[in-house]
């Protein structure tokens, strides 16, 4: 009797350590899944703002979606007979799909040619259209967008890629061309000072030149273009993204 009697209270205790366990598992689980949930959040909700200002107009925004599934999930969970732990498991298997999934949607985005090409914002003295030529006067078209500054503005990769071209390229000066993801291309020119060279590697933020006023230009700045499929377009909309 008296071992039955020490087999139950070992039995009562290993029960309740369980119990602790689990209870430890859970909070910890519910922690981590109200952590993913925000970042999940404002995360789509950046990138649906980034597609927004891009003018991709999707049906249905990824938050929504997101909010969609997630309600969905929720509903199942309600309705199942397992613990409390595995519902929470299965929420946290939900969050870290969704996580995985946006940072494969940042990684691309990083691929483009997103914000300005300087490490701090300046002034556009001439925006992407028609306009007076500053040399000879005349109306004519100007492909890329220019900036004000000085030579010691430092220039920088406005997305992840590689260096096509880096050198002197007639009126543009010395120039550096980066081909990004989905045939998107990024140019810098009038460049007082380049620090790249074809073939290399780059990220979003890296410096890759100084300002200047090199080949055709009456002052220093920059003037920057962005390709798509070798079509130059406004800038002006890549710049406002983030």
């Amino acid at each position: 009797l008296s071992n039955l009697k020490e087999l139950k209270e070992n039995s009562v205790l290993e029960l309740n350590r369980y119990e602790n366990i689990s209870k430890l598992q859970g909070n910890k689980i519910k922690y981590l899944i109200s952590r993913l949930e925000k970042q999940v959040s404002e995360n789509y909700k950046l990138i649906d703002s980034i597609d927004k200002k891009l003018g991709f107009n999707l049906d249905k925004s990824l938050f929504q979606i997101y909010k969609d599934e997630k309600s969905q999930v929720e509903k199942q969970i309600k309705n199942s007979s397992i613990s409390d732990l595995q519902k929470r498991q299965m929420l946290l298997t939900f969050q870290i799909k969704h996580f995985e999934t946006i940072n494969k949607k940042l990684q691309k985005l990083k691929a483009l040619p997103l914000g300005w090409p300087l490490i701090n914002k300046t002034r556009i003295t001439s925006p992407y259209g028609f306009r007076r030529d500053p040399i000879n006067k005349k109306r004519k078209f100007h492909y890329g967008i220019d900036m004000s500054g000085n030579i010691t503005k430092k220039i920088v990769s406005t997305g992840d890629g590689s260096v096509i071209f880096a050198g002197s390229k007639g009126g543009y000066g010395l120039t550096i061309i980066i081909m990004h993801s989905d045939n998107y291309k990024s140019g810098y020119s009038h460049l007082s000072k380049i620090f790249v060279k074809t073939g290399d590697k780059l990220e979003k933020g890296d410096i890759i030149g100084l300002m200047g006023s090199t080949g055709r230009s009456t002052g220093v700045h920059l003037h920057y273009e962005i390709m798509k499929r070798n079509r130059k377009i406004n800038p002006k909309k890549f710049l406002e993204a983030i």
